[in-house]
């Protein structure tokens, strides 16, 4: 997981080790202070900056010095499937973040790691929620919560609803799920075999007919009997209009509390549009990231937070309910630059 994002950031680091900038050509002081400096220092800065930090003890890199590695950095973070929006604004946050900084002379590659470990984390705080406490809260507050998952073919969404329902059964919350997929063949099935595994009720309907109806019916169930609702719905394109259609009447006659995305982290960079146009026809709260745990390359999380500005509100890393997690960012800026 994280695997070449985490080798990219190094890179990036790495780069900024100074060699010799000969592309400057020193006077005779400069060259009689340079060859006072018995060790080089580990940052590619030019001579002037190089004779200040002899001085000082500081060093402060200057635009010139940084540009070059930080437009190398943004096409490194394309590779690893952050999308380019996102890309662009962390290349200038790090860019204004290097240059404004004074570093130390020494461990110069320690305090840089250090500056794009908290810019990162910072960035990436901007995504966390506490799903299922705000699940429970809105649960609590009148005795009612609907929650509809929405997302494309083969992301998960039936499975990871199940895991959610076995959650919140297990802190023993009441929970309905509400198979709202009836054009995906054995998904009514599927639901069912979770449902009766985990201990929920499940409403259901036969294939071809009205999934907002199911949500309804179950809703109308969970007026009575206290109960936290999640409605499952076809996996679909945005691209397809007739579908989008139905999930507008789903979302219109249920009238769900959040409205969740799911799709595939391996999906890299272009989830940001996915979710963009799932948005701007039925409005979505935030995503949940399924295959974590196969996802080499690491760049929809940023993607996702960053350029689409959705929180991430749940990660999948595997095929038990255990499996499913609660985004934390630190977590993640931990896995991809480590100590």
């Amino acid at each position: 997981m994280f695997g070449l994002l985490k080798k990219k950031i190094n890179e990036f680091v790495d780069k900024l080790k100074i060699t010799e900038n000969v592309s400057e050509e020193p006077t005779v002081e400069e060259k009689t202070m340079q060859n006072e400096i018995k060790k080089p220092t580990k940052v590619d800065v030019g001579i002037k900056t190089k004779i200040k930090s002899k001085i000082t003890g500081k060093i402060q890199l200057n635009e010139k010095e940084v540009e070059k590695y930080v437009s190398e950095f943004e096409m490194s973070l394309l590779e690893a499937d952050v999308a380019i929006s996102a890309a662009e604004e962390l290349c200038n946050k790090i860019k204004k973040r290097l240059i404004e900084k004074k570093f130390e002379s020494r461990d110069l590659e320690k305090q840089l790691k250090k500056e794009l470990k908290e810019l990162l984390l910072e960035e990436l705080k901007k995504g966390e929620n506490k799903i299922f406490e705000d699940i429970v809260n809105k649960f609590n507050e009148k005795k009612l919560a609907v929650i509809l998952f929405v997302g494309p073919n083969g992301a998960g969404k039936t499975t990871t609803i199940a895991k959610i329902a076995d959650k919140l059964n297990q802190q023993k919350i009441p929970v309905i799920i509400a198979a709202g997929d009836t054009w995906r063949a054995a998904s009514q099935e599927q639901s069912k075999i979770w449902a009766d595994k985990i201990g929920v009720k499940v409403f259901g309907g036969a294939y071809g007919s009205d999934p907002a109806a199911i949500g309804w019916k179950a809703i109308d169930y969970a007026t009575k009997n206290p109960s936290i609702v999640l409605i499952d719905s076809a996996g679909r394109q945005s691209t397809n209009i007739n579908l989008m259609k139905e999930l507008e009447k789903i979302k219109r006659v249920n009238k769900p509390d959040l409205t969740i995305y799911i799709g595939e982290a391996i999906t890299g960079n272009s989830i940001v549009d996915q979710i963009k146009e799932f948005d701007d026809n039925i409005k979505v709260d935030g995503a949940i990231l399924t295959k974590m745990d196969v996802d080499e390359k690491g760049g929809a999380i940023i993607s996702v937070i960053i350029s689409a500005k959705k929180p991430v509100y749940l990660l999948g890393m595997g095929q038990k309910s255990e499996d499913l997690k609660e985004y934390i960012a630190s977590d993640i800026v931990d896995k991809i630059i480590g100590e």
